[in-house]
């Protein structure tokens, strides 16, 4: 019964956390990945900055990153 309590007490607590959209001022620029559940691909998206030049590297086990062939200018 207790355990029952403190779940519902913490999905509660979670229900009141407002959503918050991107903005210009979040922490790394905004970044955020989406996922396409129909088509399985991914979107990187972020809040580039004027006079900043963004390269973007990849991984798949993090310990080998290798560049993307995308180079990307901050304010376009």
């Amino acid at each position: 019964m207790k355990c029952f309590l403190w779940m519902g007490l913490a999905l509660f607590g979670w229900s009141q956390i407002p959503a918050q959209a991107q903005t210009a001022t979040d922490t790394n620029e905004g970044v955020r990945v989406t996922a396409d559940a129909a088509t399985g691909s991914q979107l990187l998206t972020w809040w580039g900055k004027a006079g900043r030049t963004y390269f973007v590297q990849q991984s798949y086990d993090l310990i080998n990153w290798t560049y993307v062939p995308v180079v990307r200018a901050g304010g376009a």
